[in-house]
């Protein structure tokens, strides 16, 4: 491991393995999140999965955890489509049962915070070795669902509960928060939106938050570029009127034949801050701008409105992850730099799951991987590589990292 303050480390590591908790949450407020998962990741008795946007339920998790037990040589039965949220977390917990698994790390868990973990965790601590621990890692937690779990024991929390920095709904008079990296939620003087009026009245709001201030007519282009431009003014008057009333308030500002939403109320926009955040750390020294992309990669929950397709808000969506994906391996860079292999590699992690057809991030993991000693992971990645280039692009990967992986194989 490399040489970091390893006592301090071994410290945090610690609150993840005590025996007396079968599930270790991480929460979300605790400053040492990366030191207490990195390290888990260079044991070989570590198994680790990073929750993506298709993981929406708890048997599509189990589902998708399964085949990637399988591609780390592990036994697992597949799981049946219409198994129960518990019978899916059996599953799981069976496909350890060799005891050679000490921690399985569930990373961005807060992907599935929508569902309650209730019985999916039954289930996975009925099947689950003694000998093992769950470790989840959010990003955001919806407490609701970890009260009983925590007071009865099952779940330790590992690190403080409180809030933070990252604002929440808190019912302050007139404050607008908006958070958009996720499948997208609203909140008007502590109460939240849920109910839109259609799906047009919801996209108009978040295009004119994100695309504003902006004049009528790439509004217009964007919902109705087949109407008349007098049908398309009374629609979209009729449809912004809707979407004041559904917010319960004016929130649409309109000034020099431009419209955009915020200036009416104090506003909280998480994609603002998430590009302002960015933007700092270009003109930042080293540790500020470290600072920065911690935060930035903390803010990016989910992708933008991630379960929408609508062209601009797809286009959107990219645009972010990029800079999402930049942020992690700037992190992951500077990490390196510092002969923090471990904490470099979770990031690289994390960018391939963003950015599965990067073939550099690969080739960095790889490398690390290797002087870790775990060439035969570093050998697998490759093989995950040329899989999805040949699947996706039909192309084979390039040669310098085929001749890394020829020498690795030796």
């Amino acid at each position: 491991m490399p040489k970091r303050n390893e006592a301090a480390v071994a410290e945090k590591s610690a609150q993840v393995a005590s025996p007396h908790a079968p599930v270790a949450l991480v929460m979300p407020h605790n400053n040492a999140r990366n030191q207490i998962i990195a390290p888990l990741l260079t044991k070989p008795s570590t198994v680790y999965y990073a929750l993506s946007p298709e993981d929406q339920d708890y048997l599509t998790l189990s589902q998708h955890i399964v085949e990637a037990f399988a591609a780390q040589g592990f036994k697992a039965a597949a799981i049946d489509a219409k198994a129960s949220s518990r019978t899916a977390g059996r599953s799981i917990g069976a496909s350890l049962g060799n005891g050679k698994v000490q921690a399985l790390v569930l990373d961005q868990f807060d992907i599935i915070d929508q569902a309650d973990p209730a019985d999916w965790i039954a289930g996975v601590l009925e099947t689950l070795p003694s000998s093992t621990q769950l470790v989840l890692n959010p990003r955001y937690l919806n407490t609701t669902h970890w009260n009983a779990l925590l007071a009865n024991g099952v779940v330790s929390a590992v690190g403080p509960s409180r809030s933070g920095e990252f604002p929440s709904p808190n019912g302050v008079a007139g404050q607008l928060e908006v958070f958009s990296l996720g499948n997208g939620a609203v909140w008007y003087e502590g109460r939240l939106v849920t109910k839109w009026d259609g799906p047009l009245t919801r996209r108009l709001f978040y295009y004119l938050l994100d695309r504003g201030p902006v004049s009528r007519r790439p509004i217009f282009d964007t919902f109705w570029p087949n109407l008349p431009t007098r049908e398309a003014t009374n629609v979209f008057h009729v449809t912004k009127r809707k979407m004041n009333e559904t917010i319960g308030c004016d929130a649409t500002d309109y000034s020099e034949r431009h419209y955009r939403i915020g200036d009416q109320v104090p506003l909280f926009y998480d994609v603002t801050v998430f590009e302002q955040t960015l933007a700092a750390t270009e003109t930042a020294d080293e540790e500020q701008a470290m600072a920065g992309w911690e935060r930035a990669v903390w803010l990016y929950r989910q992708p933008f409105l991630s379960s929408d397709t609508t062209p601009w808000i797809v286009a959107r969506r990219a645009e972010l992850r990029e800079k999402y994906v930049n942020a992690l391996v700037s992190l992951a860079r500077n990490y390196q730099g510092r002969n923090s292999d471990d904490l470099a590699l979770m990031h690289y992690l994390r960018a391939i799951r963003e950015a599965p057809m990067r073939e550099d991030l690969y080739a960095h993991a790889m490398t690390i991987y290797a002087d870790m000693g775990d060439k035969q992971t570093a050998v697998s990645l490759y093989e995950t590589l040329r899989t999805r280039l040949a699947e996706q692009l039909q192309i084979a990967p390039g040669r310098e990292t085929t001749r890394l992986f020829t020498k690795l194989s030796r």
